[in-house]
């Protein structure tokens, strides 16, 4: 069975490549610099200077604006549901 490999951003939990150092998603948002810095420091084996730029790479996505998320509806009590679905119907009390 393979090993399953994690993105080297810390808090990123998604799984990459064994040939990879980043997921697809971090390696796209990242700029070249600090994506090249990550894959060469590990590459060359300093590990400091690897666990410094994978930390830099976290604080630059958490600067990145997220997307909005869909805006959280109202709760249906069952008394609504029950009358919404008499009006679908066309019942009448």
């Amino acid at each position: 069975m393979s090993r399953i490999h994690r993105c080297d951003v810390p808090g990123c939990t998604r799984t990459r490549a064994s040939w990879q150092r980043l997921c697809t998603p971090c390696f796209e948002a990242l700029p070249r610099e600090i994506r090249n810095r990550i894959i060469e420091t590990r590459r060359l084996g300093r590990n400091p200077d690897w666990r410094a730029a994978c930390k830099k790479a976290a604080r630059y996505l958490a600067q990145i604006a997220r997307p909005p998320r869909a805006p959280i509806r109202p709760r249906v009590t069952p008394q609504q549901a029950f009358a919404n679905q008499q009006r679908l119907l066309g019942e009448q009390d």
